[in-house]
């Protein structure tokens, strides 16, 4: 599509970035090629700014890209071992679209207590109607309980493995007690019906089933393959270590301005918690062990230091529940270590694919970087303000949203001054090519003269939001 010099935007990164991207830096008399310009000026600010040190050695970027890095050879890995294995039927799809035209209709029973559960179950099981086991338990166990219902639904569209027992039940029939994520349930079939298939539909809806069959064996088949993989492990989290993560991790956490209780990439650094300041607090104790395996044991610098790369929230109301949620974030933290360990040991890293989405995030966080401060250093304080709402002979005072926005909008405009005189020297001295045979080849749909609201795609399976794919800022469609 474009030579920006030596380095190239090929049709797949910006049919990729181009769908993904702002509607802003697609101008509806030419769309394809004002989003070009956008990669060419975003190409031409990373050659730049890769000559300088200070944005290789950004902890936020570094942190981002160890980051990325652990996610995408963690992802190949459940390719390699989990979804490439994965194969789906004609019969499978068959007898799913068939099922989908079964619904239900169902009563629950739902409680986090499991003992509260045993006594409604011994009640069914003694011949006590469904309906009236709420009004014959004492007055404390009935508070401990939830009942609920559905209309009708089909299947898969509740949670596993509730679906799945469900389904199996005759009308008027009751389950045993389902163990779901954070509750008890007894589930009991009010009703069934059964819709004819017309044989067409089999073909009208072969591709949506096998996206959802192939989804279904993914989840089961990943749960066995984790199994399967940290079990042998021996993974052991040492009780002392541990200890002092919570008491050290819960004195800062609950120190913090309550909108600041976080762990997140987006954090203000006022207020981030690191693994320096977590190891101050433990009087600099991380060369101790945190973590015995079969595969070596981790300190506890290398234990933080992995806790906190990925972003997770704790919402905990004592020590004793931030110790749980903590524990599980561990657990994960773990998990990962290992799996890109093993990645690591196979070469994934160095797989040219994800040497390349690696290459095109740092260039997009080195730019990103820049913008930023070129926005900090154009943003009017309050006397520049003043002035400039006194010469337009404005109404607004400090503390107004008024007064908010209209200092955005200052400083975006100073940002894309900035940042177009910038462009414009290194376009003086850069070679460019651009191919606009190859443009018009590319069919992609066209945005309205009325721009609609954006489509953003985020990295599925992860447990926070990240874009899917590099994108031009929306500051160069201005």
């Amino acid at each position: 599509m474009a030579k920006v010099g030596d380095a190239l935007i090929t049709t797949e990164a910006f049919t990729r970035s181009y769908q993904a991207g702002p509607s802003i830096l697609k101008h509806p008399d030419g769309p394809k090629q004002s989003f070009l310009n956008a990669m060419i000026n975003e190409e031409l600010l990373a050659a730049e700014l890769k000559q300088d040190s200070s944005y290789h050695s950004n902890p936020r970027i570094v942190k981002a890209l160890r980051l990325l890095k652990q996610e995408l050879v963690v992802e190949r890995m459940f390719k390699t071992e989990v979804h490439d294995r994965i194969n789906v039927r004609d019969e499978e799809i068959k007898q799913a679209i068939e099922k989908s035209g079964l619904s239900i209709r169902a009563k629950f029973i739902i409680s986090q207590d499991k003992s509260t559960m045993l006594q409604c179950l011994q009640k069914l099981d003694g011949g006590l109607e469904f309906d009236r086991v709420q009004s014959t338990l004492a007055g404390d166990v009935q508070s401990r309980i939830i009942f609920d219902s559905t209309d009708y639904v089909r299947e898969g569209e509740l949670p596993e493995p509730l679906n799945t027992q469900l389904f199996q039940l005759q009308v008027n029939t009751y389950s045993d007690i389902i163990t779901m994520r954070n509750a008890y349930v007894i589930a009991h079939c009010s009703d069934r019906l059964q819709e004819i298939i017309d044989p067409n539909d089999f073909q009208k809806y072969h591709d949506r089933f096998h996206k959802v069959l192939d989804h279904r064996k993914r989840l089961a088949s990943s749960r066995i393959f984790i199994k399967d993989f940290m079990d042998p492990l021996g993974i052991e989290v040492e009780g002392e270590p541990f200890a002092l993560m919570v008491n050290s991790l819960y004195d800062l956490y609950v120190n913090l301005p309550l909108e600041q209780q976080n762990f997140s990439t987006d954090q203000n650094p006022e207020y981030e918690i690191t693994a320096e300041a977590i190891l101050n607090e433990l009087d600099r104790r991380g060369a101790e062990i945190a973590v015995r395996s079969n595969q070596g044991d981790i300190t506890l610098q290398i234990l933080l230091d992995q806790l906190l790369l990925k972003p997770f929230n704790i919402e905990a109301e004592s020590k004793q529940g931030f110790a749980v949620e903590l524990r599980q974030e561990i657990g994960i933290a773990l998990r990962d270590y290992y799996l890109e360990k093993e990645g690591l040991k196979r070469g994934f890293d160095k797989d040219p694919v994800i040497q390349s989405e690696l290459a095109s995030w740092e260039e997009k966080l080195m730019v990103q970087a820049f913008i930023e401060q070129v926005k900090m250093a154009t943003t009017p304080d309050d006397l520049e303000m003043q002035n400039y709402i006194q010469h337009q002979q404005l109404s607004i005072k400090p503390g107004e949203a008024r007064w908010n926005q209209l200092q955005q909008q200052l400083t975006i405009q100073g940002c894309k001054e900035i940042l177009d005189e910038k462009i414009d020297s290194l376009m003086s001295k850069a070679k460019i090519e651009i191919f606009p045979a190859e443009l018009s080849k590319i069919e992609l749909d066209n945005p309205s003269k009325t721009r609609g609201p954006d489509t953003y795609l985020f990295k599925l399976g992860l447990p926070y939001l990240r874009s899917a794919f590099a994108t031009p800022d929306p500051i160069w469609g201005l």
